[in-house]
């Protein structure tokens, strides 16, 4: 029986995955469920090591977890990806699954990815258990191995990577990572990765900027895809953002 395979990327800020001709994102965010008894149309509510919790778009109007180290990865991934198993109505299917994922660059070592590999190989949510063959790479590495297999031949690029010199500049949510790759062969001791200097680096100011002009408060995570990045752009490109109607006034 042949594998399914899926490609996710647990980004610090979002999630990307890759299933067929599929291509989908949400914000990497979790939240614990408050049971108030009330609900609005469809909530996915999981139950995961004791405790229920709100995924992506559906926990961002909660108190959301930290999501800046690999301990927040390394503890949420399989609810993660149940989460999209579920969206992709790959959960409890008989066929053997393959997932293509991987760790920031700051976090590639060989005890975080011995314990990762164990971590996703089998777990349970919602009391149905799951079990995974994994795939890690270097986040950022898949950009070269997509340039490699289709962009250069969109573009017609008639290259020879297997004696290429070649760096890659992933500029993520939390880090900016520069994944040197030599003749096909991703090199750990010449690449380079600077947490704390990613797209948060920019929101972090914005938002202390933000609560001290509105004398509110304002969580990084929570709160950062809804109000502050489309306030950043709204300022950057107010043209743009007026036009596509980016930002909506609120009392």
């Amino acid at each position: 029986m042949s594998k399914e395979k899926i490609a996710i990327d647990i980004g610090y800020g979002q999630t990307k995955i890759k299933y067929k001709d599929k291509i989908v994102k949400f914000p990497t965010a979790i939240a614990l469920y408050s049971d108030t008894g009330i609900e609005y149309g469809d909530t996915n509510i999981y139950e995961f090591e004791g405790e229920k919790y709100l995924v992506g778009n559906e926990s961002v109007l909660n108190e959301t977890f930290a999501t800046m180290n690999f301990e927040f990865i390394y503890k949420f991934a399989p609810l993660i990806i149940y989460h999209i198993l579920k969206k992709f109505d790959l959960a409890g299917k008989p066929m053997p699954l393959q997932v293509n994922t991987g760790l920031a660059l700051v976090d590639w070592t060989q005890e975080n990815l011995q314990k990762f590999k164990e971590r996703l190989s089998e777990f349970e949510v919602n009391g149905e258990k799951i079990q995974l063959t994994t795939n890690l790479v270097p986040q950022g590495v898949g950009i070269y191995m997509n340039y490699k297999n289709e962009g250069s031949k969109t573009l017609n690029e008639n290259l020879d990577f297997a004696k290429m010199n070649v760096v890659v500049i992933d500029i993520g949510y939390n880090t900016i990572n520069l994944l040197h790759i030599n003749k096909g062969k991703f090199q750990r001791q010449t690449s380079k990765s600077y947490p704390g200097h990613g797209v948060s680096s920019l929101i972090k100011p914005f938002r202390l900027y933000l609560e001290n002009k509105f004398k509110t408060s304002f969580t990084i995570i929570t709160k950062a895809k809804k109000i502050i990045i489309p306030a950043i752009k709204y300022i950057l490109f107010p043209k743009k953002a007026t036009s596509n109607n980016q930002m909506t006034a609120t009392k």
